[in-house]
Parts: structure tokens; C-alpha cells; sequence
């Protein structure tokens, strides 16, 4: 007899008599199962891959061989989408991320089935609120029974964002699910924001007309504070130093925001005075703020002093 919840009944399964031959064929119209025909393996049992997630109505009928009778047998069932566990992040790993930087965010999505790789897409969320826009799956693969252990089905997505406030945010995302895999919603992962780190760039002494540096005579040091890529301005304070010692004068500032092409900035200009000829060396640091650390510039600028110049 056909048993939907046994296959072929028969002795054939314990060993204990001989095994049905032949083949099943299903009839369920308007599926893609109907008119399938199962070849009978050598446990009595006609075996096929679980079809796409639907409900079935199926007929199966086995024609019988020289020792069998043929026999019908008929069921609906039920075949649900796989499961699936989505992910962002590492489980109780803190992820840590700069004021004002773009940062890649990823998301994954597991499951335990011996199927297709997951299609879909991902909503990714900050704080509870989505960001972006829905991010396809990056990278996908199916099951693979050669490793040990196996490699079930999984997906991934990457993308990238801001955050522009200090301090702790949770990240999660949703998956969409397919045909063949659940939608899922990830657990909240933690994410800790830090100051971003300026630069420090086009700094230096230089006589505002062109000509060398003199004893006596004015000149300008003048440094760029960059920012993070999105973030406001940096604040604070700007020093130049000669050989380790302040210059003297007063450091006046010029801020601006940030565009699609440019980060925002802090324009450091000092005009002062050199007392002595000769090879200084020359070096500016910024003070940091709310949300910038602290920076100095990597090396010296050389710069030549002349002394006093006469004409006779």
C-alpha cells in the first residue's frame, strides 16, 4: 500500500522481505508536482527534494510489479519556508564606530537548510529607526554537504552609515524572506561612538608677500583643522610652536561646514614676529573638543629666518 506517512509499506524496510520495484507518480494539478514520477529505492520508500513552500493535495499512485499490487494513496500537506536567524555584528561583540565617519554595517542571515542561498532584502536600523535604504543581499550561498561540518544556506549584506551623536547606539536589521526562507529581525547590537580624529594639513609659516621669512618683519603661520567626513566643524584651540615654545601673537579663526566634496574645517591664522635668524622648526596642535580628539602635526615645518637685511 502507498502510506503518506510510511512510503511503500513493506517488509522491504526492516530487511525482512522483498522490495517493491518500479516507480510512484503524483498527480496534484496545478503544481509543479504533478505528473512527477519517484523511482522506488532499494527500503521500499519513493523519495524526492521537498518542493517550493505551498500546500499540496497529492495522488500517488504505484502501478505494482510482478510481486506488488498496485495501490493509490492520497494526502495534503504543508511545505513551510525554512527558518532563518539574522544577524548584525558579532554576538556580544561592542562595535565601535567615529563621530561623523561613514563605517560598513553588515548584516547576515543562517539558516539549517540543504537549499538555494537566500535572496531577498535587508532594512538595517539605528536606535530603533531605519536608515538607508533597503540594501540587497551582498553575498550568497547554498548548502554545501562537502565541508564539516556542512555550510547551510546563508546570505549577508553590507552597507555603510553615520552616526552623529557620541556615545552608546544599538544596530539591528530586518531580512525580507523569499520564496524559501522566513523573514527575521535581528537582536539589538551595541554600538559605541567616539571622537573622530582630525587632520592637521597645509600648515606652515610663510611671508604673506612671497619673499623669505625675516628677522623683525611679519609673518603669517596658518593651519587647517579637517574634520570628519559629515560632522560639524571642529572648535578648540589652535597653538604654533617654534622649537617647543609658543609664537607669539594672536590666533584668530575661520570655520567652515561641510559639503558633498569638502569636510568641514577650522582655519588657524597667527601673525607673528621672529626675533632671531636662522632654522626653526615649526609645529601646530589642536586642542580637540566635544567632538574631536587632540592633534599635532606629524613633522616640523624648516623654516629659514633671515637676518636683518641692510641696503648701503
Amino acid at each position: 500500500s502507498v502510506s503518506k506517512s510510511s512510503g511503500i509499506s513493506s517488509l522491504c524496510a526492516s530487511s525482512k522481505g522483498s522490495c517493491p520495484t518500479g516507480r510512484v507518480t503524483l498527480s496534484s494539478p496545478g503544481t509543479v508536482l504533478d505528473g512527477t514520477t519517484i523511482l522506488i529505492n532499494n527500503k521500499g520508500y519513493a523519495e524526492m527534494a521537498a518542493p517550493a513552500p505551498g500546500t499540496y493535495s497529492v495522488t500517488a499512485t504505484y502501478s505494482g510489479d510482478v510481486s506488488f499490487s498496485p495501490s493509490v494513496g492520497s494526502a495534503t500537506f504543508t511545505i513551510s519556508k525554512a527558518s532563518t536567524t539574522v544577524a548584525t555584528g558579532s554576538p556580544g561583540l561592542v562595535l565601535q564606530a567615529q563621530y561623523g565617519n561613514p563605517g560598513p554595517i553588515t548584516a547576515s542571515v543562517s539558516t539549517t537548510s540543504e537549499g538555494v542561498a537566500p535572496t531577498g532584502t535587508f532594512q538595517f536600523y539605528v536606535d530603533g529607526s531605519p536608515i538607508g535604504q533597503l540594501t540587497g543581499v551582498y553575498e550568497g550561498f547554498p548548502y554545501n554537504g562537502n565541508e564539516t561540518p556542512p555550510f547551510y544556506a546563508w546570505a549577508d549584506a553590507q552597507s555603510t552609515t553615520t552616526f552623529l551623536s557620541l556615545g552608546s547606539h544599538t544596530l539591528s536589521a530586518t531580512y525580507s524572506g523569499d520564496a524559501n526562507y522566513a523573514a527575521g529581525v535581528s537582536p539589538a547590537v551595541s554600538v559605541s561612538v567616539g571622537l573622530a580624529t582630525p587632520i592637521i594639513s597645509g600648515f606652515g609659516v610663510l611671508n604673506p608677500y612671497g619673499n623669505p621669512v625675516i628677522v623683525g618683519k611679519s609673518a603669517t603661520a596658518i593651519a587647517t583643522v579637517f574634520g570628519s567626513q559629515a560632522g560639524v566643524p571642529p572648535t578648540g584651540a589652535v597653538t604654533f610652536d617654534d622649537g617647543g615654545v609658543a609664537l607669539s601673537g594672536t590666533v584668530t579663526y575661520t570655520s567652515s561646514n561641510p559639503t558633498s566634496l569638502t569636510r568641514g574645517a577650522l582655519l588657524a591664522t597667527l601673525i607673528t614676529v621672529f626675533s632671531t635668524p636662522g632654522t626653526h622648526l615649526i609645529t601646530a596642535s589642536y586642542s580637540g573638543d566635544a567632538n574631536y580628539t587632540s592633534a599635532s602635526t606629524p613633522t616640523p615645518q624648516s623654516l629659514t629666518v633671515l637676518g636683518p637685511v641692510s641696503v648701503t
